[in-house]
């Protein structure tokens, strides 16, 4: 009989060690899948890539109404006309456009750009190469069949659209005439 309680002791003893074992291996995978749905300051909302920023001072709005590639819409929110993100490799990204949202609060403001697309500059048909003026969802190209972002976008697209974006709405980015 004492035989047969360390047997089941030390079989129950094996069936815990695998069970804490599951448990760290199911956190550690859902922790890792939080970390990549978030870049920086990208996001992913419901299957579609946002970048949003969070400013501690008050917006400028009358300059970013200068800016001739943000179109307003009401007071807060607007379109970005097609930009062209500086390039921090050797391959030459598409020029972009997207939707904005500025809201404020005291003393700081958040601005929010989704809808991102990406205007290619030819495709391909069977009648050979043409220019075009569709565009693609930025979705496409920079999450993969599980919705995350993709090597590619987080190494080579996020911190060009980033900066982009930066240069748009952050105060310390103004262009002053001297």
């Amino acid at each position: 009989m004492r035989k047969r309680t360390e047997i089941l002791t030390l079989y129950l003893k094996s069936k815990m060690k695998k069970l804490l074992l599951l448990i760290a291996i199911l956190f550690v995978g859902l922790t890792a899948k939080a970390q990549v749905s978030q870049d920086g300051y990208f996001s992913i909302k419901d299957n579609f890539i946002i970048w949003t920023k969070i400013y501690e001072t008050n917006p400028d709005l009358e300059s970013m109404k200068k800016n001739l590639l943000l179109e307003f819409t009401s007071d807060n929110e607007g379109i970005i006309k097609k930009a062209r993100p500086a390039t921090l490799t050797k391959r030459p990204l598409n020029e972009i456009i997207g939707n904005f949202r500025i809201d404020q609060k005291e003393g700081r403001y958040k601005v929010e750009v989704s809808n991102i697309r990406i205007i290619p500059t030819y495709t391909v048909s069977l009648y050979g190469i043409s220019s075009t003026e569709s565009d693609d969802p930025l979705e496409a190209s920079s999450l993969n069949k599980r919705n995350e972002f993709t090597d590619f976008f987080l190494n080579h697209v996020a911190k060009p659209y980033d900066n982009l974006f930066s240069t748009f709405f952050d105060p310390k980015n103004k262009n002053e005439d001297w």
